[in-house]
């Protein structure tokens, strides 16, 4: 199967973030063995540590902590981007704060199941910033038979498509740019 260039371009990309991600464990493992160079606010000094019990056990690579270090970089940079849309949103809309803002002290807070139950139009505020502000703007999905749409054949391959325009369609969304946490 041939291979689009963007594919392959993301895939280097991936690679020499991995090798920069190799490079700095590298270091914190160093710093770390290092007599008294332990820095207890360091993230990646944290992740070592947590891993080390587990590598006794079983076989924890330093790929595993790689891939913890990077998962926890990509959730904090999106979880950040999510957020500060939510409150630039929230704030821009009066109406919305206010409703949060009630539905927020009448919370239920005995745990996360009737926190979560009680939280209505907070999960639909959250909704409709992600439909506003994607956390990825394109997806990707696998194709992985011959499949016809209408006139369109797709071969098997891989397809990307824009998230924040298909969120911000006419098509699908009335008033597409507006921020109405009702729709959900």
């Amino acid at each position: 199967m041939k291979r689009n260039p963007e594919v392959i371009e993301t895939l280097e990309m991936v690679k020499k973030l991995r090798q920069i991600g190799r490079h700095i464990l590298d270091f914190k493992h160093k710093e770390l063995n290092e007599a008294g160079h332990e820095d207890e606010n360091d993230i990646v000094h944290m992740v070592i540590k947590a891993n080390e019990d587990e590598k006794e056990q079983s076989s924890i690579t330093q790929e595993f902590e790689l891939d913890d270090i990077m998962t926890i970089f990509l959730v904090i940079d999106n979880m950040a981007k999510t957020l500060a849309s939510f409150f630039v949103e929230v704030i821009r809309h009066q109406h919305v704060y206010d409703k949060i803002a009630q539905e927020v002290r009448n919370a239920d807070i005995s745990s996360l199941h009737a926190m979560d139950t009680s939280l209505i139009y907070t999960e639909m505020a959250i909704l409709e910033c992600l439909r506003l502000h994607p956390t990825l703007m394109r997806g990707i999905r696998v194709i992985t038979k011959e499949t016809k749409i209408k006139e369109f054949t797709m071969h098997k391959s891989m397809i990307f498509f824009g998230q924040l325009v298909l969120h911000q369609h006419p098509d699908y969304w009335e008033n597409p740019k507006d921020f109405i946490p009702e729709r959900f």
